[in-house]
């Protein structure tokens, strides 16, 4: 299987790798130490290798990060999404499948009128299901805004206000076959984009009072839902979902609005049979 990169963004002529190791530190996080400076919205414009290898309006970034394209520096060094907090000079990213953090380091310079952050972050690669370290690639971000926002004040929030329909359609336990990462992309029974055990989520089951159970990696939830929507009143995300007839078996279509979506506006699907 080809080298992904987990956080996302390529460069230009990449190519798979031998320097490889599965050995990934993880980060101990320090002290919060304000930088006024860094505080606000900053907008993805490049990725390169190292710092030094940026030039000023030459893209070395053939397809942006899906994850962080848009960085925030929050009041007081809040966490958001895979942003697990910060502190002056360095960032803090969450990876699941490491069960923790690792450490980014960054700097800012002013460029052409532009103040632009340098984000220095390891560089980790999938392989076979596998996560590798592959050295570190530096992030470019151009400042957009100097607004003090905490959690709170971003990201999209869905209406999930909605009575409760039943559906009995949906009732009972559906495990997992697929991921598709748009909405548009076709499912094939027969070739899975991902296999089981790199699905996150694993099951959902409904039941008819209007609560559902969804079973992940990391443990399980708690949701309502009502016919047609899967509704999470803690994070605000009202995802869709459908039963379509494919090869003749009947599979359930759900949206996965993760922080993918919350902050991204990024819509992936999950497929279960029962």
């Amino acid at each position: 299987e080809r080298l992904e990169a987990l956080i996302g963004g390529i460069l230009k002529g990449d190519s798979d790798m031998t320097n490889l190791s599965e050995k990934i530190e993880l980060a101990q996080k320090e002290a919060f130490v304000n930088d006024p400076g860094v505080i606000g919205r900053w907008s993805f414009i490049d990725l390169v290798p190292a710092a030094g290898d940026y030039r000023d309006g030459e893209t070395q970034c053939e397809r942006k990060p899906e994850s962080l394209s848009e960085l925030y520096f929050l009041t007081g060094g809040e966490s958001y999404w895979i942003v697990s907090g910060w502190t002056k000079g360095k960032l803090y990213l969450h990876v699941v499948e490491l069960g923790g953090d690792v450490l980014c380091t960054y700097e800012t310079r002013e460029v052409n009128g532009r103040t632009l952050l340098f984000l220095t972050c390891p560089r980790l690669m999938t392989r076979d299901g596998k996560l590798y370290g592959a050295g570190t690639e530096v992030f470019v971000y151009e400042k957009t805004d100097s607004v003090a926002r905490h959690e709170r004040d971003i990201g999209i929030r869905d209406k999930v206000d909605y009575p409760f329909t039943d559906d009995p359609d949906v009732h009972g336990k559906w495990h997992a076959v697929d991921f598709l990462p748009t909405k548009d992309m076709e499912f094939d029974p027969e070739h899975p984009r991902r296999t089981a055990d790199r699905l996150y989520v694993k099951e959902i089951d409904f039941s008819p009072d209007g609560t559902c159970v969804r079973r992940m990696k990391t443990g399980e939830r708690t949701l309502r839902w009502t016919k047609g929507m899967v509704l999470d009143d803690k994070v605000l995300t009202a995802s869709e979902y459908e039963i379509r007839n494919v090869n003749g078996r009947g599979y359930l279509f759900l949206e996965w609005k993760s922080g993918d979506y919350t902050y991204g506006g990024r819509v992936n699907v999950y497929v279960f049979a029962r």
